[in-house]
């Protein structure tokens, strides 16, 4: 009878009586077999991609996988019976899976160790999860490493003191892209709390429970700070000395904006500013207002040429309506009815186009010889605006240059078109064309 292998570790089962002259030479292969299967280690170096188990290479103790990955790794079994200790030695972001051919197997968490055995059909983890789950009252021998990795916490669950008391806890959020960073500092610097996450611009938001609300401690000296933008400046509270009694800032309740009542002299070192639509209420000086605007107009003295006093800027409809005791600032003069709305000098050879210096005008759109249409940079209320134009002669033709509107339809609200032609009405193109508008600006 021939001999035969054991199915797992593969040792020479020999027949009774045979192997005359060769019985020992199987018997120390037998011995080598197992001390390999017990002692020896198999190295597979791998950068990823599927590794397939030679039977020499699966009969050891021990698998290291080492190698920077650039792919997900996998180590595949025969499937034999036996137990091994695989070891991830591994670097680079991927994946090392360690399975029977044609099966699923499981990962082999990197810089990890852990012990395998076959079940029949697949590898399975030697330390089934359900005995560290009944273990209800674990405890660490000394700090641990998460190793890069995080703790994962069930809703309204968190960390505890010894005694069991609430000390975080955490509530989730399904969608959560945001969370908190706690940072800690060197010698001389602040640790911090801040808000971070997906979201460009997000608040950090600390609240109290119930009627409860946030207090925060602080030094005479110091105050209670908020940083600006790029943490160069605060906005600090501070008291000028110890307080003899509560001190109470209220804001008044509401949907708008609302103000800060002081029990006592407000003293402003700078400008203090009055928002539009916001109240002065009570003032001495002022009696009863309902708005900031009623309060300078309770004050203003208005500028006569004997005495001095508030000049009100003018607007569009007060230097169209000419309205009297309205200062002219530059960016309203030109809606006065006699200051020109539009204006410029070009050239109507070639392709014509306004030279430096032109003021309200647009495109120029060449027609033909002498048809220009001139387009604005504002548009006119209506088409009840006027225009003055030369031309410059350039001997061509009758002596003199016309410059005239072509028909009404070429006059718009927004362009003006126009003719250049000599004395005996022949159009042609003049080298110099002066153009000025008056009107009233929509």
């Amino acid at each position: 009878m021939a001999d035969t292998l054991t199915p797992n570790i593969l040792l020479t089962n020999q027949t009774e009586g045979g192997n005359d002259n060769t019985w020992g030479v199987k018997a120390d292969d037998n011995f080598e077999q197992t001390d390999n299967k017990f002692g020896d280690t198999t190295s597979v170096a791998t950068t990823g991609g599927t590794t397939v188990l030679t039977d020499e290479q699966e009969i050891v103790n021990a698998v290291k996988v080492s190698g920077t990955l650039v792919s997900n790794a996998t180590v595949e079994f025969s499937g034999r019976g036996g137990t091994w200790i695989i070891q991830n030695a591994t670097s680079g972001s991927f994946s090392v899976t360690v399975k029977v051919t044609g099966q699923t197997g499981f990962t082999v968490v990197q810089g990890t160790s852990t012990v395998v055995w076959c079940n029949g059909t697949d590898l399975v983890e030697g330390v089934p999860t359900a005995e560290l789950v009944s273990d209800t009252s674990p405890q660490a021998g000394g700090d641990i490493d998460m190793n890069g990795h995080n703790i994962g916490f069930d809703d309204a669950t968190g960390i505890t003191d010894d005694a069991g008391n609430e000390q975080v806890r955490f509530q989730k959020t399904a969608s959560a892209v945001n969370q908190i960073d706690i940072t800690n500092a060197a010698t001389g610097g602040s640790p911090s709390i801040a808000a971070t996450g997906g979201d460009t611009n997000i608040d950090l938001t600390l609240a109290g429970q119930g009627t409860g609300g946030v207090v925060a401690n602080f030094k005479q000296g110091t105050g209670l700070g908020i940083l600006d933008s790029d943490s160069s400046h605060a906005l600090k509270l501070t008291t000028s000395s110890n307080l003899t009694a509560q001190r109470t800032l209220t804001l008044v309740p509401g949907d708008a904006d609302r103000t800060v009542t002081l029990s006592g002299n407000l003293t402003v070192s700078g400008t203090a500013t009055i928002p539009a639509g916001t109240a002065l209420v009570a003032a001495n000086n002022l009696s009863d207002v309902s708005s900031a605007a009623t309060a300078f107009g309770n004050i203003k003295q208005a500028a006569t040429t004997a005495a001095t006093g508030v000049l009100q800027k003018a607007d569009q409809t007060a230097m169209e309506a000419l309205t009297s005791g309205r200062a002219v600032t530059a960016d309203v003069q030109h809606f006065h009815p006699g200051h020109p709305k539009a204006g410029g000098n070009f050239d109507g050879t070639g392709t014509p186009a306004f030279r430096s210096g032109d003021y309200g005008m647009g495109a120029i759109t060449d027609n033909g010889t002498g048809d220009y249409t001139l387009a604005f940079d504002t548009a006119f209320a209506n088409t009840n605006y006027w225009c003055a134009g030369w031309g410059r002669f350039d001997g061509v033709g009758a002596e003199g240059a016309l410059v005239s509107a072509f028909n009404a339809a070429a006059k718009t609200a927004s362009a003006f078109r126009i003719g250049v032609s000599d004395t005996d009405a022949s159009h042609y193109d003049s080298a110099e064309i002066g153009v000025t508008f008056w009107g009233d600006y929509a």
